[in-house]
């Protein structure tokens, strides 16, 4: 089993990560690799479901949702091109119930940020509520981690 070179998420049978622009997930039970897509710049933020239900891995500009049901990791660039700015500006994500996901979008980006609730049943996405703007002075390539 090759572990990623960054490992965004962990659960029991599965590691999320990538090695530069390249994400993946190794499944630990049988060492096998499963692609999920390449990213501009490096994979920057992944989080797997508390049952391995699904997984989700998002780069700079580019984002999957992986299903272990289906062959093909969809694309949720392509599925839901109205949220790209969204998914392009995501500074966290954090599951919140079964196939419910928040994303916190980049409050350093944007001036008015917000938390975004994303159904991956559905693939309904909602602004949930505003997020008051930090000031936060670090390098811009510096992600602190942020209580939300």
């Amino acid at each position: 089993m090759k572990r990623p070179e960054t490992i965004l998420a962990e659960s029991q049978n599965y590691c999320l990560g990538g090695h530069y622009e390249c994400g993946y997930m190794v499944d630990k039970r049988n060492g096998q690799d499963i692609y999920i897509g390449d990213c501009y710049c490096d994979v920057k933020l992944g989080v797997i479901d508390k049952d391995e239900n699904w997984a989700l891995l998002f780069g700079h500009y580019d984002f999957y949702l992986w299903l272990p049901t289906q062959t093909q990791v969809e694309s949720l660039h392509d599925t839901l091109p109205k949220y790209e700015r969204l998914f392009q500006s995501t500074y966290d994500i954090r599951q919140v119930s079964d196939f419910e996901v928040e994303i916190l979008e980049d409050f350093r980006l944007n001036k008015k940020p917000g938390i975004y609730s994303f159904n991956i049943k559905t693939r309904v996405v909602k602004r949930v509520r505003n997020f008051k703007k930090l000031d936060i002075r670090f390098a811009p390539y510096y992600y602190p981690k942020v209580d939300w």
